[in-house]
């Protein structure tokens, strides 16, 4: 009977081996484990920055010689004018300044040929030319009716196109900084930040009228008429990112830095955002019917970049 019961027992104890090494591998097929982890989200925040300037002519309005004595020009007169663009924005900024002035077959005293701008000759150009009384001649032909000198330590010329139709010559000047010999295409620009002003545009803010011949001779010699007319000297400003500036595809391309590289995305810009309104906002130059009235509209308007 004990060998029986021993038996009995060793099955048993056999059984509830099985039993529990069934339930082993059932709960090592089954279990849910715990291992010491941790999670943890970053939020990437971007702000974009914002390129924005301000253009003023604070002497223009505050000078005699000014806004004041525009409203009476005279042969040889010089007109303060002082451009000056801000940083207003939250991020650093390459800048420009164009203009325009008449343009048209002005009968007037001195030399207006001859004079080459990038590379190229043009007729009736009047930059930097102050010398009044260059020659006795007069001269007829197509000229600006307005002499302008530019400082040339941060000013370089990137742009410089006469419209006979439109009877206006326009400038572009890029904001530089100082090197390239004064090179447009050699000549980086001047990174402008937060709250930094430009340097005086023109030399002695100020320009000077042309050597005009009375209305009198000029009709007998089929020239530009000018006593009693109204003329506007339109100033803007563009303004474009420091950075990523980029004139190609490529990912080695780090961005235009050169005035004239620079430039050539500015006026694509303007030319793609603002197509037509572009040249409306500069407003009509010969003839206008209030110069005081058009100038101020035009000397202070919003960036187009």
């Amino acid at each position: 009977m004990k060998n029986k019961e021993i038996t009995n027992g060793s099955k048993t104890k056999k059984a509830m081996a099985a039993a529990l090494i069934l339930a082993l591998i059932t709960g090592i097929a089954g279990a849910t484990y715990s291992y010491f982890t941790d999670h943890h989200a970053v939020m990437n925040e971007f702000t974009v920055g914002q390129v924005k300037t301000e253009l003023t002519e604070t002497k223009w309005h505050s000078d005699p010689s000014g806004k004041a004595a525009a409203a009476e020009l005279r042969p040889n007169m010089t007109i303060v004018k002082d451009p000056v663009v801000e940083n207003t924005g939250i991020s650093d900024c390459y800048t420009f300044i164009a203009f325009r002035v008449p343009y048209a077959e002005f009968a007037a005293m001195g030399t207006f040929g001859g004079e080459t701008v990038n590379g190229r000759n043009v007729k009736g150009q009047c930059k930097d030319q102050f010398d009044v009384n260059a020659e006795g001649a007069v001269d007829i032909g197509f000229k600006d009716l307005f002499r302008h000198k530019v400082n040339g330590d941060n000013w370089v010329l990137v742009e410089d196109k006469a419209d006979m139709s439109g009877r206006y010559h326009e400038y572009v000047y890029a904001y530089a900084d100082g090197t390239g010999g004064g090179k447009a295409d050699t000549t980086d620009m001047k990174v402008m930040k937060k709250g930094d002003k430009t340097t005086p545009f023109f030399t002695s803010d100020k320009i000077r009228t042309i050597n005009l011949v009375e209305d009198e001779w000029a009709k007998q010699h089929g020239c530009e008429l000018t006593e009693n007319r109204k003329y506007n000297i339109p100033v803007r400003t563009y303004s474009i990112q420091t950075t990523d500036i980029v004139t190609t595809d490529g990912v080695n391309d780090t961005g235009a830095t050169k005035a004239s590289d620079v430039w050539k995305v500015v006026e694509a810009q303007v030319e793609t955002k603002y197509k037509g309104m572009a040249q409306s906002l500069w407003g009509n130059v010969s003839g206008a019917a209030d110069m005081t009235t058009e100038n101020d509209k035009a000397v202070n308007p919003e960036p187009m970049v």
